[in-house]
């Protein structure tokens, strides 16, 4: 929220935080030029001679890659209750919470795998 990314989209500039990028479901677009993938990323990368640490495209990376391994850690500690506890309350929960970013750090390889929606055995 302390970075404003600057967008522009059809002649106008607009203004997002990261956060509007990852969590606003009306953001779609937008969300796709500023969340550059990690193939793009490791391109860019390899393409410069040198990189600042200032670098706009390092920054987003870092930042994105950070949330996405959160979010991965809360999706990790959430099935294992799942198991535990015997019932997918909690998983359903949070999996409709964190639907867009979820499929938004998936769709430009910052996590590798979808969230299971399969509901375990001993689930209730």
């Amino acid at each position: 929220m302390r970075y404003p990314i600057k967008v522009h989209v059809a002649g106008q500039t607009r203004e997002y935080s990261g956060l509007d990028i990852v969590f606003n479901p009306t953001v779609i677009i937008e969300s796709k030029q500023v969340m550059v993938s990690e193939a793009d990323f490791l391109l860019y990368m390899k393409e410069q001679k040198a990189i600042s640490t200032n670098d706009p495209k390092l920054l987003a990376y870092e930042m994105f890659s950070l949330a996405a391994g959160q979010l991965n850690q809360l999706r990790i500690y959430v099935e294992k209750h799942s198991e535990f506890a015997g019932s997918n309350a909690m998983k359903k929960y949070f999996q409709r919470k964190y639907k867009v970013p979820y499929e938004r750090f998936v769709e430009r390889g910052y996590l590798k795998e979808p969230w299971s929606t399969e509901i375990n055995k001993n689930s209730n």
